[in-house]
């Protein structure tokens, strides 16, 4: 939500445009097909308290019914609600494909029988795009649908580094049927889990509304 306060300010002009652009540091220059603006409310209210005195000559005379200095405030409210559809497919489902990308990599054998190199490049495709878009996005007080999303893929990249490193020390270097378990987990177990806990959990926040994209 977010309002605007204008002061001093006089009921015969009743209009104002407004344009969101919003970002927690001002103004923000994304597209605004990120945000849908959703109502606009106006409110007038009269002396509204011991604000401040507007005079010097006679304090107090701006609260007196007839007071020479009374005004009026204006309230603009206006509610703006992020786009999530639009979000979902330029920001999360990128997200998605990088893990995806990960969890292929995790097939490969090299000629040594080795498991492939970790592939860095994508966790910090990862890493750079979703500060990218974290960037896009106010600050709030709580825990959004994106962060818990953005949590579930570093963890499956923190386990899936876990377990290749664990595939490459010098006891499992030779034990080629270690080797082959442990990325059996990788592409059996940890993929898949990730990709079905990251889905319910976008499933379930959305359907009831439980988790604030």
């Amino acid at each position: 939500m977010v309002t605007i306060e204008i002061e001093p300010f006089t009921e015969i002009n009743k209009s104002v445009r407004l344009v969101p652009a919003v970002r927690k540091s001002g103004n923000s220059s994304e597209a605004p097909d990120t945000w849908a603006a959703g109502e606009f409310k106006t409110e007038f209210t009269t002396r509204p308290g011991a604000r401040f005195e507007l005079t010097t000559d006679k304090p107090g005379a701006w609260l007196a019914p007839d007071g020479a200095n009374n005004f009026s405030v204006v309230t603009y409210s206006l509610e703006l609600k992020r786009n999530y559809v639009n979000f979902l497919t330029t920001k999360i489902l990128i997200l998605f494909l990088f893990a995806l990308m990960l969890w292929i990599s995790a097939i490969g054998f090299s000629k040594e029988r080795l498991s492939t190199d970790w592939p860095w490049e994508i966790v910090l495709g990862i890493i750079f795009f979703s500060l990218g878009a974290k960037s896009m996005l106010p600050t709030l007080p709580y825990i959004t649908l994106y962060d818990l999303l953005v949590m579930a893929i570093y963890s499956y990249a923190i386990f899936d580094l876990v377990l290749w490193v664990a595939g490459r020390t010098i006891k499992t270097l030779d034990n080629v049927d270690l080797q082959l378990r442990l990325r059996q987990v990788r592409v059996f177990i940890a993929g898949p889990l990730f990709i079905i806990v990251w889905w319910m959990t976008m499933i379930y926040s959305l359907r009831d509304g439980k988790i604030v994209l």
